[in-house]
């Protein structure tokens, strides 16, 4: 199993990423990442629905969303080409100390029944897991040592800052983003066109969101910045007795499992 990381050739992430590699001793490659200033002016029509995009998020994509969407299809076709299982993580990702031990539990072909597992997520800050788990556990998990693996009640664009990728599921990403129709990590779309995801527990990546500014967030932010203060104000409650069902169902399954 390989190991990609997806960054901009000139990118001050580049040496900061290699260095955590090298120091666990980790073999890898860059996917040079495609930079949204050579796009800008081009004409994207052929790769790009913005009619779909703005049914889906009410928006359209920015250059940077665009671009960004096209260096992951530009990983995908590595790992599809080379018929394996691969990690990718963008360059701004941060390795816990579980990512050695995961790699290589993926590296001997456990049966994970999935074509993607999410190793982390975007925008999270490692402080605030425990209350992150327990607005979204997994159920129908496995164990692999302390990690587990599972399936979540809810995607969504939730960022992919690393996550492990099947051949197979390489070929099917390929096949239902022949056109980009959403942003690259929307992994509720992905699963509808019949990818298989689950998420890893503990997380094994997190994002550098607070040391490192993203290349898009800045377009994205001005994009998003219309939102309704009353929804807002509703939602945490909401999130909270949503979370309590889920963790009960959750349990009820992992019993059932067992028994």
């Amino acid at each position: 199993m390989k190991i990609y990381v997806i960054s901009l050739p000139d990118s001050p992430r580049r040496d900061k990423i290699k260095k955590q590699l090298n120091n666990r001793n980790i073999t890898y490659e860059f996917v040079d990442a495609i930079d949204k200033n050579t796009i800008a002016n081009d004409d994207t029509s052929n790769i790009y629905d913005s009619m779909a995009c703005y049914k889906r998020h009410n928006r359209d994509l920015v250059t940077g969303e665009i671009a960004c969407f096209m260096s992951h299809i530009k990983a995908w076709k590595i790992i599809s080409e080379n018929n394996d299982t691969a990690i990718i993580l963008e360059d701004d990702a941060i390795l816990t100390d579980n990512f050695n031990f995961l790699s290589d539990i993926l590296s001997n072909k456990i049966i994970v029944n999935t074509d993607v597992i999410l190793l982390g997520q975007s925008k999270k800050r490692p402080t605030d897991e425990k209350k992150h788990f327990f607005h979204n556990p997994i159920y129908n998990k496995t164990k692999h040592g302390h990690i587990s693996i599972g399936q979540t009640f809810k995607l969504w664009t939730s960022g992919m800052v690393g996550y492990y990728l099947t051949s197979d599921g390489a070929k099917k990403l390929i096949t239902s983003n022949s056109t980009i129709k959403c942003v690259s990590d929307d992994w509720d779309y992905h699963a509808g066109n019949g990818v298989l995801i689950k998420e890893a527990r503990p997380y094994v990546v997190w994002e550098d969101f607070e040391n490192t500014p993203s290349n898009i967030e800045s377009e994205r932010s001005e994009a998003t910045k219309h939102r309704n203060k009353i929804i807002s104000l509703l939602l945490p409650p909401v999130r909270f007795i949503r979370a309590i069902y889920r963790n009960i169902v959750a349990q009820i399954l992992s019993c059932k499992k067992q028994a």
